[in-house]
């Protein structure tokens, strides 16, 4: 019983560490790899998202500087809108399969905007003021992208953002243009 526990583990052992090779060397980026993103998409809070970012790996780690806008948009005026904006160094990994490359990557970030504070009436009781106050936070960026290489200098891309903070905490998802030196 001994022997075929024994046959069977080295067997098993030996399969998944030659099961891990390929996998390692497709993990291996370049060390030129560089690439800025700049898209648009629609936030859960407000209908306007903008995300500008950096991003470069590194031997064991992506690193990430983002700058994300939401925004209400309120074009008629009818309120006071609010904005939201972060700009984060986030860390992450990378996966890359053929010309895909996923990326999930969370960190430290600095929260600031405009939200909508106290409603002021005035005398008559028909009008009022919105007054407005300044956000000023430290959140937690995340951030989940999907890019499609078209080509090693051009990408295309998906990307889920989020920031999660004390006062306003804000997500949405974007659709990305990648420029660089993809992997």
């Amino acid at each position: 019983m001994k022997r075929y526990l024994l046959t069977l583990l080295l067997l098993l052992g030996f399969r998944a560490g030659y099961s891990q090779v390929p996998i390692a060397d497709s993990l291996i980026v370049p060390a030129e790899s560089a690439w800025m993103n700049v898209g648009i998409g629609r936030s859960l809070n407000y209908p306007l998202a903008l995300d500008l970012g950096f991003s470069r790996p590194l031997p064991a780690c992506l690193l990430t500087v983002r700058f994300q806008l939401t925004d209400e948009m309120d074009l008629h005026r009818q309120s006071s809108s609010e904005s939201l904006w972060d700009i984060g160094l986030l860390l992450g990994k990378m996966v890359e399969r053929r010309h895909n490359l996923f990326t999930f990557s969370a960190g430290l970030g600095y929260v600031g905007g405009r939200i909508r504070g106290a409603y002021i009436p005035d005398e008559s009781g028909w009008g009022g003021l919105q007054k407005m106050k300044k956000l000023s936070n430290i959140g937690i960026p995340m951030e989940i992208q999907y890019i499609r290489t078209t080509s090693g200098n051009v990408g295309i891309g998906l990307s889920a953002f989020g920031n999660l903070n004390l006062v306003r905490p804000f997500g949405g998802i974007a659709l990305n243009l990648h420029l660089g030196q993809l992997p």
